[in-house]
């Protein structure tokens, strides 16, 4: 469950970029959260700890590219 856990931390990194309005972190969080859905979208184990999670119901709300 390494992977789920290290999870929370991607999110928070990407929240705090978001939140940031310089265009090159902009771009590093639009890079996060696609990274995030994939993971969500490929990995039963990330999918189903997200699920369980609501805190980390965010990744099931990004559009990706």
């Amino acid at each position: 469950m390494q992977g789920a856990h290290s999870l929370r931390g991607y999110v928070a990194l990407s929240e705090l970029l978001g939140s940031l309005e310089k265009e090159q972190l902009r771009e590093y969080y639009n890079k996060a959260n696609i990274a995030l859905g994939s993971l969500y979208e490929k990995n039963s184990e990330v999918k189903n700890y997200v699920d369980q999670d609501s805190s980390l119901a965010v990744l099931k709300e990004v559009q990706y590219a």
